[in-house]
């Protein structure tokens, strides 16, 4: 899923029930949400997590595979502005519970 926030798309993989309490996770400098967190939850682990939450995997801008590169005049976002980010999506879907 694309979400678009002040600063840009944001792209999101969904595990679980959306109707589920929300966990969001967001993966470590220099790699994506892909790779730092499908493998856990499709796993009998993930599945089991999947019972009970909705999992929200942000990939940080620029992170996903087969990404363009960003346009010169982009500010990539600080750490105060990924903050607003997740605001921003908490925001798109709703979710009561953070």
């Amino acid at each position: 899923k694309q979400v678009q926030t002040a600063h840009g798309n944001i792209s999101i993989t969904i595990y679980g029930d959306r109707h589920k309490i929300p966990i969001l996770t967001l993966h470590d400098v220099g790699s994506n949400a892909e790779e730092t967190f499908a493998r856990f939850f499709q796993s009998p682990i993930g599945d089991e997590i999947g019972t009970e939450f909705c999992i929200y995997n942000i990939n940080a801008p620029g992170q996903q595979k087969n990404v363009k590169e960003f346009p010169f005049w982009y500010h990539y976002p600080t750490m105060d502005n990924f903050v607003h980010i997740i605001e921003e999506i908490v925001d798109f879907f709703k979710s009561v519970c953070f």
